[in-house]
């Protein structure tokens, strides 16, 4: 019997009472930028060592050619596809993030969405409806249980897509609240993924484990699989296990009559090809270099301001690969004041090793700033001259809308698929995402995903 007072049933139910009713536009148009963001991430991500064998390894079966692996040309059972795909949406970690969560939320809950919405035949609309949903849930949990989550040492990313991709997964299937409460118990048991993997193959894959233990546990709860019957508010539950103190009030009030908007609409994203502690300092340089007009030999020393997550999660003074260098702020700086940008092709081994941005590094300190904000970056640099120029950037004011956020995203996934993918396959992308809500099914925009 489950009780009254039940954390995960009162979820479940809070969930059903959303989906009951048409979602904001702002969360829906916020998915939507979501989902072009991460399928934008995965095209270069796809290509990337790790998932060539992930590939090798999960996706050997030939069994059943179930879902689409995307940018891979072939067709693999669904729970590996949703591995894979969630894997290499966050293997160059360049996909969007939330502050309060203290995650990256789109890659986990996109590939189970997709995967498990190609085998049911789901309607674009209803797809959208189940990203927005899981979307919002992790969050949701996520700020119940941050900072102190984050801080104890878990990559929320993994920890927390792994209700999201349940979430998803359960509203595709059409599942009832205490199925929920189900799959969300199979899920939150299996929720998992260290900080400490930062800087290896390891960490993207957290993202692809959460997408596809998010598919496995729906498709058992629908079938009559159970769990705990309060995986998160019990006594050995997620909440008491994996923080310190959790408040539920926000995830549990009524999300369309709430106190503020959904958590979704905070969501941020990357155009740089780094860690996102680095996003901000990387703007800074690149707001003086336009501005000013500047070039490296132009700079005598740097010094860049950021919060402490900045300085926790990113603390590689001086790469030795283009890997460690997504996790350097000194690099950051570097990069950002040599080329005038941060682009995929830029953090590479070769690139880490040049001595002009290895010279750069040793002339940029970094310093903690307690009153910035993680999305928040100062940077100062001395000229040659004798100038000393300063530029602060809040990363929050460029997407303060979901119109502020497609156009982001667009212009990104551009840059991203241009020359990667045929030109076709990259505007069918835009064009099917934009046009998901009257599509029968993704029939369409897998047919460009495929590669």
């Amino acid at each position: 019997m489950i009780a009254a007072n039940n954390i995960t049933l009162r979820l479940a139910e809070t969930i059903a009472k959303a989906a009951s009713v048409p979602l904001p536009g702002e969360a829906i148009e916020t998915a939507r930028a979501c989902l072009l963001d991460t399928l934008g991430v995965a095209i270069p991500g796809s290509r990337e060592p790790l998932v060539a064998i992930l590939d090798e390894v999960q996706g050997s079966s030939q069994a059943a050619r179930q879902s689409t692996l995307w940018f891979r040309r072939r067709r693999i059972p669904t729970h590996e596809a949703a591995l894979i795909n969630g894997a290499a949406a966050h293997a160059l970690d360049f996909d969007d993030m939330h502050i309060e969560s203290a995650m990256h939320p789109s890659a986990p809950v996109v590939a189970a969405a997709l995967a498990l919405a190609e085998t049911q035949g789901t309607p674009g609309a209803l797809v959208l409806r189940a990203i927005a949903l899981g979307i919002e849930a992790e969050l949701r949990i996520g700020m119940a249980v941050n900072p102190s989550h984050y801080q104890r040492g878990w990559h929320a990313t993994a920890t927390l897509g792994h209700f999201g991709s349940a979430v998803a997964a359960a509203h595709l299937l059409g599942l009832d609240p205490r199925q929920t409460v189900a799959a969300l118990g199979i899920a939150g048991t299996q929720s998992g993924g260290l900080k400490e993997t930062f800087g290896s193959m390891t960490k993207p894959l957290h993202a692809g484990i959460a997408a596809r233990n998010g598919v496995t546990a729906a498709l058992l709860a629908v079938r009559g699989f159970t769990s705990a019957a309060d995986i998160l508010g019990g006594p050995n539950g997620f909440g008491h296990v994996m923080c310190d103190a959790p408040v539920w009030d926000f995830l549990l009030e009524d999300w369309n009559a709430g106190r503020r908007p959904w958590a979704i609409t905070e969501i941020l994203y990357k155009t740089h090809a780094s860690s996102f502690c680095t996003q901000a300092l990387i703007e800074a340089v690149l707001d003086l270099r336009a501005k000013h007009g500047l070039q490296a030999r132009d700079v005598t020393t740097m010094r860049g301001e950021v919060g402490p997550l900045s300085i926790q999660n990113a603390p590689i003074p001086e790469p030795v690969t283009g890997l460690e260098a997504k996790f350097s702020l000194p690099h950051a700086m570097a990069q950002a004041v040599a080329y005038g940008h941060a682009r995929v092709a830029d953090f590479s081994d070769d690139r880490v090793r040049e001595p002009l941005l290895r010279d750069l590094r040793t002339v940029a300190g970094i310093s903690e700033n307690a009153t910035l904000a993680w999305p928040e970056a100062i940077a100062t640099l001395h000229l040659v001259d004798g100038r000393q120029l300063s530029s602060h950037v809040d990363l929050r004011r460029r997407t303060a809308t979901a119109a502020d956020k497609w156009a982001v995203v667009e212009a990104k996934f551009m840059e991203l698929a241009t020359g990667l993918v045929t030109s076709e396959d990259r505007d069918g992308i835009i064009r099917a995402v934009r046009g998901l809500d009257t599509a029968q099914d993704l029939g369409e925009l897998l047919a460009h995903v495929q590669g």
